[in-house]
């Protein structure tokens, strides 16, 4: 975790140095360094030197949602994705969510035995016109797989075949 920082601190120094200013593409590849072997904590830390220096993208915000999620902050997650899905037009932050960032809340729900939740996200995926691909449903048929509730599983199934979707392996 610190070594990693203080890499992402090193790189961002060796960029200084040489007259470059830190880019989009610099500060997603920390960010995906710091989600690999980092602390979530870092994450938040350096998507806010990311904001401060230059538009965030819907990469770094993926990473930003799964760095509240490692943390079981649920409720900030959830306000960083309605925040993507409400982006106001022209606004550099948030950044418009894409399929990852719903699936990656819907995995994270499931695993924490929220299959309500995880729906709900999906449900609302939906109704704001986002497509939900077959590994979105799954998700969250798994969801209610993990807590041993078939029929919910199977109603989330009927809905994904309903969109006439096929269920991924």
């Amino acid at each position: 975790g610190v070594g990693v920082d203080a890499a992402a601190v090193r790189a961002q120094q060796a960029c200084a140095a040489h007259g470059i200013a830190p880019n989009a593409s610099i500060f997603n590849n920390i960010l995906a360094a710091l989600d690999k072997a980092g602390p979530p904590e870092a994450v938040l830390a350096w998507l806010a030197k990311m904001r401060a220096a230059v538009p965030v993208t819907t990469t770094a915000a993926n990473i930003a949602l799964k760095a509240h999620l490692q943390r079981r902050d649920f409720g900030a997650a959830a306000e960083l994705l309605r925040s993507m899905m409400k982006r106001a037009a022209g606004a550099d932050y948030p950044p418009p969510p894409n399929e990852m960032s719903f699936n990656t809340v819907i995995s994270a729900l499931g695993d924490a035995a929220q299959p309500e939740r995880a729906e709900s996200v999906l449900s609302t995926m939906i109704d704001a016109g986002f497509t939900a691909s077959p590994v979105t449903f799954t998700a969250t048929i798994a969801a209610f797989a993990k807590q041993s509730r078939p029929a919910d599983a199977a109603r989330v199934l009927k809905r994904m075949l309903a969109a006439r979707l096929q269920p991924d392996t």
